[in-house]
């Protein structure tokens, strides 16, 4: 009975595991493929003061764009 427990536990984990894959593969062909060398595609962005910048305000300076999250 012990061993039923286990593998009901890793099916499970399994199941919840492939559910949460599913709605990120659902949106994984919408997205360009990244070309390397190319320039990147226009976008808009709020600064952190409210202010608007686009990716056309930066042509010719560096830019680095850092994604973050606190799960």
């Amino acid at each position: 009975m012990d061993h039923r427990v286990s593998y009901f536990k890793y099916v499970v984990l399994l199941l919840l595991l492939l559910t949460m894959l599913i709605p990120v593969s659902a949106f994984a062909g919408d997205l360009p493929e990244p070309k390397i060398g190319e320039a990147a595609p226009p976008f808009n962005l709020e600064t952190l003061q409210g202010d608007k910048i686009s990716l056309a305000d930066l042509l010719g300076k560096f830019v680095v764009i850092h994604f973050a999250t606190s799960w």
